[in-house]
């Protein structure tokens, strides 16, 4: 496995260290957007050139100033410490969007929800085991609801679809089998009227008028039959292609309302984002009160002590 070199801005220069130590290092903020690697020590390249270090988002700093590259888990410690503010703008470097540092915080969790974290087993004297903090691999309650709301309605939305197809198919089938009858039916149709013009052409040369009248007869009632069949069966190809156009009526509007759904769930995780810095706020707040009322605590404590032991001085 190639080895890499790490040059500093400064000229330092480090290693040879396995791609896996660089990787690690990316995430601890320890691989600098300046620095340059080499497997050589003659040719080198920016460290945000290789795609296995994941040096993807550019933290936009007001007065058109930039930091970054720099790793997704490095983003999202920067504001768990506090040290940046969750609505500074963040722009990613392959896809050139740009979202507050909030919302690709809120969208690595989703996307991490469930994938289980590997153990991390590489440890050497300058780099020590560091273990992942539970915040990030376990995502709040409200970000699990959101995203469990967001998937069952997803869900419903896709079976509603495919029973909708389904029963579309269905309806093109019978109206296919409908068409094919009437084609019949209208083929006997044409026969029968073909014998019954025949049968008069020749009953003029009939020796028996009433076995003419009689074959006559079975004719026309076949063709009334026939007749009654044909009408019957255009009635059921007129109500087959009024359920077709209903059903693809419906199935567009389940499409419709499976795309609000799909683009409503932007909205959603920006409340989510919302309701994240709310709590991260109260926290602050609360961690402020308890302070504050250890202290009152401390000087009545004081007061206390002080009282019992002037009370228990001789007069």
């Amino acid at each position: 496995m190639r080895s890499w070199y790490i040059k500093k801005a400064d000229g330092s220069l480090y290693g040879p260290h396995p791609l896996e130590h660089l990787v690690l290092w990316a995430k601890e903020a320890r691989v600098e957007p300046t620095d340059q690697l080499s497997s050589d020590r003659v040719t080198w390249q920016p460290a945000d050139s290789v795609p296995e270090l994941e040096l993807d988002y550019i933290i936009l700093l007001p007065d058109d100033h930039q930091y970054g590259p720099i790793h997704q888990e490095t983003l999202i410690e920067l504001v768990h410490e506090g040290e940046l503010p969750s609505s500074t703008p963040v722009r990613h470097r392959l896809s050139g969007l740009v979202h507050e540092a909030g919302y690709w915080i809120a969208e690595a969790l989703l996307a991490t929800r469930d994938r289980p974290v590997p153990a991390t087993d590489i440890v050497t004297p300058e780099t020590p085991a560091v273990s992942t903090p539970a915040w990030e691999t376990e995502p709040s309650g409200d970000v699990a609801k959101w995203q469990q709301l967001f998937e069952t309605e997803q869900r419903e939305r896709n079976a509603e679809r495919e029973e909708l197809t389904s029963a579309l198919a269905h309806a093109k089938q019978a109206f296919q089998e409908a068409a094919n009858a009437r084609d019949r039916f209208h083929f006997q149709l044409r026969q029968a009227e073909d014998r019954l013009a025949a049968l008069g052409e020749t009953s003029q040369e009939e020796n028996t008028a009433n076995r003419h009248a009689t074959r006559e007869t079975e004719l026309v009632a076949a063709y009334d039959r026939l007749q009654k069949q044909y009408e019957t069966t255009v009635d059921t190809l007129e109500k087959e292609q009024q359920k077709v156009a209903k059903l693809e009526h419906d199935l567009a509007d389940r499409t419709e309302a499976l795309h609000r759904v799909t683009q409503t769930s932007a909205s959603e995780r920006d409340a989510v984002r919302t309701q994240l810095d709310g709590l991260q706020q109260d926290l602050e707040t609360l961690k402020e009160e308890h302070q504050s009322l250890l202290k009152k605590y401390r000087e009545l404590n004081d007061q206390y002590f002080k009282l019992k032991t002037a009370s228990s001085e001789p007069t």
